[in-house]
C-alpha cells in the first residue's frame, strides 16, 4: 500500500491531473451558480470515475493482458494534463478549438483515467510480482493510490472553499487564479511532453 501512496505524491502528474479537473469544478464560469453541495457531488463523481478507469487499466496491464510502451504512456499522461488545462480556459480559445472541449469533466476523468492506469502499472511492474501475490499487490497498491489521492483532493478542495469567500468573489479578487493556474499546468505538461518524448531533462 505504501508504494501506492508514495507514487501518487512523487508521481505528481497524476494528482495534478485530478486537481486540475477539480479546479474546473470549483472555479469555472459554469460552476459559479452551483452550491457547494453540488460542487462536492461533482468532485466525488470525478474522483470515482478516475478511480474506476485507472483501476481497470492498472489490472489489465499488470496481468499482461494489455501492455503499452512505458515512454508512450508517460507522454500521453502529459497530454491529458494539457487537455484538462485547455478545458478549464476554453472561453479564451478560438471557437474552432472549443469544439474539441465539448466534454464533461467527469467523462474526462473516466477516459483519461484509463491512460493514467497504465502509468500506475509501470510503477507496479518494478515490484516483484508472482502469481501468488499479484492480486494482493494490485489491491494494496490501488488502495494506497486512492488514499493518497483522497488526502490531496480533500486538502485542495478545503483550501479552495476557504479562499472562495463571498467577499473575495464579490471583489473579483480570485479572477486571475483560474486562468493563471490552468496556464501553468499547461506549460508544465508541455515541458513534460518534450522531456518524455526525447528523453531529456528541461526542469
Amino acid at each position: 500500500m505504501q508504494e501506492g501512496v508514495w507514487h501518487i505524491w512523487v508521481g505528481f502528474d497524476h494528482i495534478i491531473f485530478v486537481l486540475t479537473l477539480i479546479l474546473g469544478i470549483l472555479l469555472s464560469v459554469k460552476s459559479s451558480n452551483q452550491s457547494r453541495t453540488q460542487k462536492l457531488v461533482s468532485i466525488i463523481k470525478v474522483v470515482s470515475a478516475f478511480t474506476v478507469a485507472h483501476s481497470i487499466t492498472l489490472a489489465l496491464a499488470s496481468l499482461q493482458i494489455i501492455v503499452l510502451p512505458a515512454q508512450a504512456v508517460e507522454v500521453m499522461i502529459a497530454v491529458t494534463l494539457v487537455y484538462a488545462a485547455l478545458h478549464n480556459i476554453q472561453q479564451y480559445l478560438p471557437s474552432t478549438m472549443r469544439q474539441f472541449m465539448a466534454i464533461s469533466i467527469w467523462k474526462m476523468a473516466l477516459i483519461f483515467g484509463l491512460i493514467h492506469g497504465f502509468g500506475f502499472a509501470n510503477v507496479l511492474s518494478d515490484i516483484n510480482l508472482t502469481s501468488t501475490n499479484i492480486a494482493f499487490s494490485l489491491l494494496a497498491f490501488n488502495l494506497g493510490v486512492e488514499l493518497g489521492q483522497i488526502v490531496a483532493v480533500v486538502t485542495f478542495s478545503l483550501f479552495i472553499f476557504a479562499i472562495t469567500s463571498e467577499k473575495n468573489i464579490k471583489n473579483n479578487r480570485l479572477a486571475p487564479l483560474f486562468p493563471v493556474s490552468s496556464a501553468a499546468v499547461m506549460l508544465l505538461a508541455t515541458i513534460w511532453i518534450f522531456e518524455r518524448s526525447f528523453n531529456i531533462v528541461v526542469l
